[in-house]
């Protein structure tokens, strides 16, 4: 027989008492089904692929919790639970967590009627876990934990990679503005005989100036825009371009990666190449305004 450790919870669906974040997640079964004295349970997809489970199995679960002491040492209690549903968070709870009512778990680990060895908070803000938790501790004297404690180290890894793509894309955008500013540079030393009758022809060195910052805040905004347009289009049918390539992302979900566009983000990293760009542009954009014709027209 297969084993796996897994964290069990007790939840009463019942009572309506199941949480917003699990509602939409079953893939099948309903929680529902989790009805008192009947010893069913809904596990992870994750785990139930692990482990070959299907909907109806009969599986033992072994709790150290509520165990006996006998003349041959700590006897854990157990019984065997049927599995009614899968849910899929697309996280490794998926593979970590399991629920069962909360009276059946509550005779499974011997606790008497209407108590509850822990109560769990769901929050409309996550990242208030840490305050609320601080804040129980200091007016109850509860012993209390967060997701941060709990999962912290994946979402640390996440927040890792999220600075690292944050520093990429900005590293992308000032290799972009370089080449703006070395393409103008060419450009100048290239033009330098065309700039010098044009100033002959009167043309002010504010007006050069001008010409070679358009000529940079245009490139800056196509190039923007173009990279905008692309990256949506990406963004938006990038499940079906991986699925296109045979990319397989869950197993066993048609789901695919979660897309979120802000819309903030987007129009803030187009903002700031258009800025970087035209910064790039000043450098060249002076030059330019001082070349002198006599230099450049000498051997004309």
């Amino acid at each position: 027989e297969k084993m796996s450790v897994a964290n069990i919870q007790g939840i009463y669906p019942d009572a309506g008492e199941v949480p917003l974040s699990l509602k939409d997640k079953m893939v099948v079964g309903d929680w529902l089904s989790l009805t008192p004295g009947n010893y069913h349970l809904v596990i992870g997809q994750r785990l139930a692929q692990k482990q070959g489970i299907t909907v109806g199995d009969s599986i033992r679960i072994i709790a150290a919790q509520g165990g006996v002491y006998t003349p041959f040492g700590l006897v854990p209690s157990q019984r065997r639970f049927v599995v009614t549903g899968f849910f899929a968070m697309g996280s490794e709870v998926d593979e970590s967590v399991v629920f069962a009512h909360g009276s059946d778990l509550a005779r499974l680990i011997r606790l008497p009627e209407g108590k509850v060895s822990g109560l769990q908070l769901f929050l409309d803000d996550a990242f208030k876990a840490p305050q609320v938790a601080e804040s129980l501790r200091n007016k109850t004297q509860l012993t209390t934990s967060d997701w941060r404690q709990n999962y912290g180290q994946l979402f640390e890894a996440v927040g890792m990679e999220k600075r690292m793509m944050w520093l990429m894309l900005a590293l992308i955008i000032a290799v972009a503005a370089f080449n703006t500013l070395s393409a103008l540079i060419m450009v100048i030393n290239d033009k330098r005989h065309d700039i010098a009758i044009l100033q002959t022809l009167g043309l002010s060195n504010g007006r050069i100036r001008t010409v070679f910052l358009l000529q940079g805040l245009y490139n800056g905004v196509l190039g923007s825009l173009i990279g905008v347009i692309l990256g949506l289009v990406l963004s938006c049918y990038l499940n079906d371009i991986l699925a296109l390539f045979g990319a397989q992302i869950f197993a066993g979900s048609d789901e695919g990666l979660p897309i979120i566009i802000n819309v903030s983000q987007v129009i803030i990293t187009a903002v700031a190449a258009i800025a970087l760009t035209l910064v790039a542009t000043l450098y060249p954009a002076s030059q330019a305004a001082h070349v002198q014709p006599s230099e450049a027209l000498r051997y004309d």
